[in-house]
């Protein structure tokens, strides 16, 4: 569902348009769009911020297409999506991030870590990585 779609051609539950500001909390099991002003918290599925919109929010949900301007943080388990016009200020826990050119991102960004087999630990450095850490000691 979150691909590399137009933003418009994803399914929606509700909408703010774009002359609506909207304080409070939004909770929600399907996806919302926002092309306003949204003050709050907001709990769903799948938000979308278009390229118009002003959140000021903190967000709980599974996946985010950011194209507009969010000042908050987002949890988001599934894909933080932020699009070339898309401005973050805040922090973000996500499981995957995609960040286009052009894009802002200020504050932290944390992505759930998936078991790596291929991090290494001291105790499993070959012998490239001990010659290496040998040359760098002399």
């Amino acid at each position: 569902m979150f691909g590399k779609q137009k933003i418009s051609e994803h399914k929606i539950d509700t909408l703010i348009g774009k002359e609506t500001v909207m304080n409070g909390n939004l909770k929600s099991k399907g996806s919302i769009r926002i092309d306003g002003s949204f003050h709050g918290d907001i709990t769903a599925q799948n938000v979308i911020i278009g390229e118009e919109a002003l959140v000021q929010a903190g967000i709980n949900c599974s996946n985010v297409i950011l194209a507009g301007r969010m000042e908050g943080n987002i949890n988001a388990e599934g894909k933080l999506d932020i699009r070339a016009t898309g401005v973050l200020i805040g922090d973000a826990k996500v499981g995957l991030l995609s960040v286009e050119d052009g894009a802002t991102l200020t504050g932290n960004c944390k992505m759930s870590v998936k078991e790596d087999k291929r991090l290494s630990t001291e105790k499993n450095v070959g012998a490239a990585g001990k010659k290496g850490q040998d040359q760098r000691q002399k």
